[in-house]
């Protein structure tokens, strides 16, 4: 996801949808199937858990 700077709204790119929890501090993403990287491994919830870690 990414912020519009015009309009302020978050954007979804990988993610088709997403809640936010009460307090604002967990996201929960629903991710875009089909999605691969460039060496064609699946962007999977895993891999992205995983490349937002390290």
């Amino acid at each position: 996801m990414k912020l519009d700077q015009e309009t302020g709204e978050i954007v979804p790119l990988l993610a088709e949808s997403w809640t936010v929890s009460p307090d604002g501090r967990t996201y929960d993403f629903t991710l875009r199937p089909g999605v691969t990287f460039a060496d064609g491994e699946a962007f999977t919830a895993e891999t992205c858990g995983s490349a937002s870690s390290g």
